[in-house]
């Protein structure tokens, strides 16, 4: 058997890294091992107890749906998958590895973290997963600047929203995709007029422009504005501008459909 004690050490490295959130999951969503990061990046309650149960029980069916359909795509192809997303109203780039690619079979030190599959029940110390780890991800996030995905400044065009939000990378074998669907966090609390008014004033329209953008009247979008600014205690378009372009949204956000919004 091979010395664990390298594997341990990276493994403890890598689960360890500041702004790095870590996980490993199988082909339904069963979730192993998340580390501090990763919880705080994608569960409401940080603290909560994860082992033994499945992203279904912590998040909605989209999220759901759209996660599983990647696990599977990873798996069936063997190749990883760059996967882009707002969530809590931050840009997180997920790269998800199959893991037979990067863990061998004896590998114990890295089993260890593992938890039963999800819906299955752990008794005592029994571990249910998969020895060949043939049907597991390892899942690596971090947040990062929108600025460093193509978008927009917080002047200019505010991008216009495009059809098909699937992306393939033209220069390396590396497969990168953008979620169908968006998680405003605190933002959350504005209706879809009010989030395209603000990511319209946020580029630097003033509210006549924006009037004309939406085919509204200035005294529509003026009272759009006053809203939004009550919602998210901002006061003037300046505060407005410095949100838009710290989280780092365009038109195309604005017209994803929102994580559990109904049809």
């Amino acid at each position: 058997m091979n010395d664990p004690q390298p594997a341990l050490q990276l493994w403890s490295v890598l689960t360890n890294l500041p702004g790095v959130g870590v996980s490993l999951m199988d082909d339904r969503g069963g979730l192993l091992f998340v580390n501090d990061v990763s919880m705080e990046m994608f569960f409401v309650d940080p603290t909560v107890d994860y082992r033994g149960k499945c992203i279904a029980d912590f998040h909605n069916e989209d999220f759901v749906t759209e996660r599983l359909a990647l696990i599977r795509r990873v798996l069936d192809e063997q190749k990883p998958i760059r996967f882009r997303h707002i969530y809590k109203a931050r840009h997180l780039e997920s790269k998800i590895w199959p893991l037979t690619k990067l863990i061998a079979p004896d590998d114990e030190g890295l089993r260890a973290a593992t938890a039963p599959h999800c819906g299955e029940q752990q008794s005592g110390d029994d571990r249910a997963a998969d020895p060949s780890f043939d049907s597991h991800v390892l899942v690596v996030t971090q947040e990062v600047d929108p600025s460093d995905l193509g978008t927009p400044a917080s002047s200019g065009d505010p991008a216009e929203p495009q059809d098909g939000q699937t992306s393939e990378s033209k220069n390396s074998e590396e497969t990168i995709l953008n979620s169908n669907f968006i998680d405003l966090g605190p933002l959350n609390v504005l209706s879809p007029r009010e989030l395209e008014v603000l990511v319209l004033l946020g580029h630097g329209l003033s509210v006549p422009d924006v009037a004309k953008y939406l085919f509204r009247s200035p005294k529509t979008i003026e009272r759009h504005k006053t809203s939004i600014g009550h919602k998210l205690h901002l006061q003037g378009q300046v505060a407005m501008t410095r949100l838009v372009t710290q989280v780092g949204l365009d038109l195309k956000h604005a017209a994803l459909k929102r994580l559990g919004e109904s049809e």
